[in-house]
This record gives structure tokens, sequence and C-alpha cells, in this order.
């Protein structure tokens, strides 16, 4: 399946340090769930999560107060991921679908702002979900064809090369420039190999003898 390849804009400055801090606040009262919830009844969008070295020398000083809050929802974050790690290797499998999902949200929330951090953050979202899905397919916890479909939905738009390019790119454009040197191409890669391990089993299983769904039509 091709990912979806379109730009996906920064948050524009919609986000004040007073936003940030109470995404924050929510995000650690409420867990990844509650917090998910109420950006989607908000129509909030992640803000930029850069670097840490972005934020000492690229943004104008009065812009800095924004970027440290943003990595400071970062670390919030970061946090919230890892509490579900655990459970996507030792929870009982057929539990697994609904935290699953939610991983699988948080990718596409963080992941559509462009940011040297919403990269790193939404990848490694991704990367604990897919410990969850490919234990779901091994235990055959659940329909293929969910399981195809909670895969196919790990695809998000910042897998598009030149997105990833962007974003990765912009922190080492900005310390090219900061000393002075020609700013070269940058040719960004994302590995996805244990994705792709798991898409291949999935591929492998017979669907109608075990899929509750038939395959879609081409």
């Amino acid at each position: 399946m091709d990912s979806p390849c379109f730009a996906s804009p920064a948050d524009g400055g919609r986000n004040s340090v007073d936003a940030i801090e109470a995404m924050q606040a929510l995000l650690e009262r409420q867990g990844l769930a509650g917090f998910l919830r109420s950006s989607s009844t908000n129509g909030w969008r992640a803000p930029v999560i850069p670097s840490k070295w972005s934020v000492e020398h690229v943004p104008p000083a009065d812009a800095r107060p924004r970027a440290m809050a943003a990595r400071r929802f970062g670390s919030a974050l970061l946090d919230a991921i890892d509490a579900l790690a655990p459970e996507m290797r030792t929870a009982p499998s057929r539990e697994l679908a609904p935290q699953v999902e939610l991983l699988i949200d948080l990718v596409h929330w963080v992941g559509a702002t462009e940011g040297y951090g919403n990269q790193l953050f939404a990848g490694h979202a991704r990367d604990v979900a897919v410990v969850g899905l490919a234990r779901m397919l091994v235990d055959e916890a659940a329909p293929v064809a969910e399981i195809r479909r909670l895969l196919d939905r790990t695809w998000a738009p910042f897998d598009c090369p030149t997105t990833i390019a962007r974003a990765s790119s912009t922190p080492r454009r900005a310390r090219a420039d900061a000393r002075g040197h020609p700013r070269g191409g940058l040719q960004s890669r994302r590995t996805r190999s244990s994705r792709r391990l798991l898409q291949d089993d999935i591929d492998a299983c017979p669907g109608p003898a075990h899929d509750e769904a038939p395959a879609a039509t081409p």
C-alpha cells in the first residue's frame, strides 16, 4: 500500500505557550485516550516540537518560550507512549486492539504537524503499536482483516519522502547556516523493517480461512 503523500502544514503559530501548557496538563491528568478525545473535539493540532539545538539557536528570543514549552509537551507525550509499551508486550493479545488503535491515532495527530520532534514521536508511537499488532497476528487474537486495517493505518502523511526530508533537514540547514557552510542535499530514510515484516506475515495468511470479511476487490 502506498503511503499518502502530501505536505503537512505546521501549526502556523496558533499554539501559544499557554495553549501548549494546557495540552500538557490535560495529557498528564487524563492520559493519552482522554487527551486525544479532547483534541478531536476541540480541533487541536500538535505544536511543532523542535530539537534542543533548534531551540537554542534558531528562533528569535521572543519565540523561545513557545519552543521550550513544545519540548516539555513532547517529553510528556513520550512518557505517555512509553507507558503503553509494557502492555504491548505483556497484556493478553485479545485486549490490545483499543490501545493499538489509540497509538495509531497519536501517530496521525502528532505527525500531521511537520517538525523534527513530531517525526520522532510519531515514529516511536508506531513502533510500539506494531509490537501489539504482531502479537495479535501471532496469537490469532483478531481477524486478519482487522489487523490489516490497523496496519494500513500505520502509514501516515509524514511517510512521504519529501515531508521527511523537510522536517528532518530543517535543524541541519539552520546549523549549516550558522556555521557558514553551504546547504547540502539531505537523503532521509525512515526504517520500517518491523512494519514491513508484519505486512509480509499478514499477506501470507489465507484470507477466506481466517478473515471474517472478504478481501477488497481491486
